[in-house]
């Protein structure tokens, strides 16, 4: 397979075997100016404060945005492409999720980060703020469902260690608002996985495909 490229319409296809190692990129933001990066499908967002994924989760790390240093930040998304696969045969998600499994996520917290809701869809693109201290206890899970906080926000404050619903990061035409929390150092990217997508997350290694990211840290205006 070619070199991947975050420009791809598909930059990680789903229907081919995943190499041992992790297609996420870590690149470093400066203020204003766009950033590209790759993100694994088997990307376990739970791994984001970790040198190494965790094994018993079977995925590999999560993309890394190294944030700049300043206050009252926001992270917009100008594309986001590509497919996740959800193992051999298997529906394909685009970034605002698909329907493997029935299309439910339901997942506990892990690892200091909390679990995430979302009764429509599973495989989408999820990011979580990192501090370079983890919290002593995990926040409350976001519900990312229609009836509930819903993807179609024009503007999210997460908190730190909190998971979060990218998806194509998109609402109305426009890009969503992600404003960085004080203490954050690192958004990590990547996919909320587990047996069913409920529960603990876990079971990323069945995982194919990835998802390519044009973002920008700015000061939020």
């Amino acid at each position: 397979m070619a070199q991947p490229s975050p420009d791809s319409d598909v930059p990680i296809p789903p229907d081919q075997p995943m190499p041992a190692q992790s297609y996420s990129s870590t690149v470093t933001a400066t203020l204003g100016a766009p950033v590209k990066l790759l993100i694994d499908g088997r990307a376990d967002i739970y791994s984001a404060a970790s040198a190494a994924a965790d094994p018993d989760r079977g995925g590999v790390l999560p993309a890394r945005i190294v944030l700049p240093q300043g206050s009252k930040l926001a992270v917009t998304f100008a594309k986001v492409t590509g497919k996740v696969g959800c193992g051999a045969g298997q529906p394909e998600a685009g970034p605002d999720g698909g329907g493997c499994a029935g299309g439910n996520t339901n997942l506990e917290p892990a690892a200091g980060f909390s679990g995430i809701v979302d009764h429509d869809a599973t495989q989408f693109l999820v990011g979580v703020f990192v501090g370079k201290t983890g919290s002593s206890r995990a926040p409350a899970a976001l519900d990312f469902s229609h009836g509930a906080q819903g993807a179609g926000f024009h503007a999210l404050r997460p908190a730190l260690d909190q998971v979060f619903f990218i998806g194509d990061g998109q609402a109305d035409g426009a890009p969503q608002l992600f404003f960085v929390p004080d203490g954050a150092s690192t958004l990590a990217l990547g996919i909320a996985d587990g047996y069913n997508f409920t529960g603990a997350p876990s079971y990323y290694s069945d995982n194919t495909g990835g998802f390519g990211v044009t973002a920008t840290v700015d000061v939020a205006k």
